[in-house]
């Protein structure tokens, strides 16, 4: 089962603490059990056990990483999509 949270709010916002929070929906259908917390809580229940499962790998770096990956795979997969749009089977010719 994947959760998608949704950071809100500022810390220095007043009287209010920045928190996780679901949308409240799901496969378009209204959830029922919503849920939030708030970051420092969360944040510190869970990087303490990513940092004993990782061992001595740079969570920091890793994550990173993963993320210009990510952004890297989106333009590739923009620039893929718009070569495919103008391209003919003609322009392209036969296959070697």
């Amino acid at each position: 089962m994947r959760i998608r949270l949704f950071r809100t709010g500022q810390a220095n916002a007043r009287n209010h603490a920045p928190s996780y929070s679901c949308r409240g929906r799901r496969v378009g259908n209204v959830c029922t059990n919503r849920a939030s917390v708030a970051v420092a809580k969360l944040d510190d229940y869970v990087w303490p056990q990513l940092r004993e499962r990782a061992g001595n790998v740079d969570l920091e770096a890793a994550l990173e990483e993963f993320y210009e990956a990510g952004v890297a795979v989106t333009a590739a997969d923009q620039e893929l999509k718009a070569f495919l749009e103008g391209a003919r089977i003609a322009d392209l010719g036969p296959d070697r």
